[in-house]
């Protein structure tokens, strides 16, 4: 039964995630998703063993966490849901930047692998409570690794689905999660097994970029490295597929392999107007 994320991600992928399972390999062994974001299409496909990572180290923890601690995790996303609703506009403004502050502080902490199983709590909370207040739902970080999205405006927090988070959690257990870039943790995959990528696209425009949601950025030479990346799959008989733009530049990017055109709705956006379906390729490295 496919599980809807209890995150919102810029360009998940949970409105096409059965057009994308149907471009799928038959059968295959180990699944890796190296950009997992919101984990829709893992949810979607609920496929063990599987292999996860993202370079966001606030976003893997939050998994981590989830799947180890579902209920500690519950009863701080509850407490400060309930403490939220009861401030008025100002304080509630104020808590946002309170949290974010938080979360921001703990970054030495997380990039060393230093942080407590209780440091780790709270990072996980504040994650989700960022997620669900800020902008647009929009994880941004500055040159500095820092989460840098305003508060929304929000004046009562959105309800939490207690029941989805104990399915994710179920859904994560046995999942192998790392922290660290697409080629890290593809670098296991072997014959059969199966790699979805789903990197920050190639911007429509130069203002539609959602590249900065890492602190390095994703640009046309990380593009041409996973372009490379999905070769030496090929190569080794790992079966990858990829979604992108449907831009000129990424078209060229990935010339070398198999690519279709599919329709995609676009829901984050600072303009509702914008929000309609766009064009996104399918890119296979197999037929």
């Amino acid at each position: 039964m496919s599980l809807n994320p209890v995150l919102k991600w810029a360009g998940g992928k949970r409105h096409i995630a059965e057009v994308l399972a149907q471009k799928l390999p038959t059968s295959f062994n180990t699944y890796f998703e190296p950009f997992i974001g919101g984990a829709a299409f893992f949810l979607h496909l609920n496929h063990r063993p599987s292999v996860v990572g993202d370079i966001n180290i606030g976003l893997t923890n939050f998994y981590g966490v989830l799947r180890e601690s579902t209920q500690g995790l519950m009863s701080g996303i509850r407490a400060f849901a309930e403490s939220f609703d009861a401030l008025d506009n100002l304080s509630q403004k104020a808590s946002y930047y309170s949290v974010r502050d938080a979360f921001n502080g703990n970054l030495n902490q997380r990039r060393a692998g230093l942080a407590s199983l209780e440091s780790r709590q709270e990072d996980a909370r504040n994650f989700y409570v960022l997620n669900k207040l800020a902008f647009n739902g929009l994880y941004r970080e500055n040159q500095k690794g820092l989460f840098n999205v305003p508060f929304n405006g929000r004046r009562t927090f959105p309800p939490v689905d207690e029941q989805r988070f104990f399915a994710m959690a179920q859904r994560l257990s046995g999942t192998t999660i790392l922290t660290a870039d697409f080629e890290t943790v593809t670098k296991d995959a072997a014959e059969g097994d199966f790699v979805y990528f789903d990197p920050p696209y190639v911007p429509l425009t130069p203002s539609a970029s959602f590249t900065s949601y890492s602190r390095g950025g994703f640009g046309l030479e990380e593009q041409n490295r996973l372009s490379r990346v999905m070769s030496e799959l090929a190569d080794r008989g790992v079966k990858a597929m990829l979604s992108n733009s449907a831009t000129p530049i990424a078209r060229e990017i990935y010339s070398d392999f198999r690519v279709d055109e599919i329709e995609a709705p676009r829901v984050i956006s600072s303009k509702a107007a914008s929000r309609g379906p766009v064009m996104e390729i399918v890119v296979r490295n197999y037929k």
